[in-house]
């Protein structure tokens, strides 16, 4: 069952992602799909950041690494999406 969800999920999200840059598809529908994109990454990284707040009253140690985690995540997200929105300026 955990192998259908992983497959299930991954085409999902991936079929999402490369539909968002695909020309082919109409803009109203790249504009959702990039949306329900961000919000899924987004909604990730607010888990993790929450998952880490509220790790600090129980162990300090693992509140601090998943927040450093969170950032990193936040920080990679961030730089490739500036990457991507530069190439496709140029």
């Amino acid at each position: 069952m955990e192998i259908l969800f992983e497959i299930l999920f991954d085409l999902i999200i991936e079929g999402s992602v490369e539909l968002s840059k695909s020309k082919r598809v109409p803009l109203p529908i790249r504009i959702i799909l990039g949306t329900l994109v961000s919000l899924f990454f987004i909604a990730v990284i607010a888990l993790i950041g929450f998952v880490g707040v509220s790790m600090f009253s129980e162990n300090v140690l693992a509140g601090i690494f998943f927040l450093g985690i969170d950032v990193l995540f936040a920080f990679l997200i961030i730089r490739r999406g500036m990457k991507e929105f530069r190439r496709r300026r140029v």
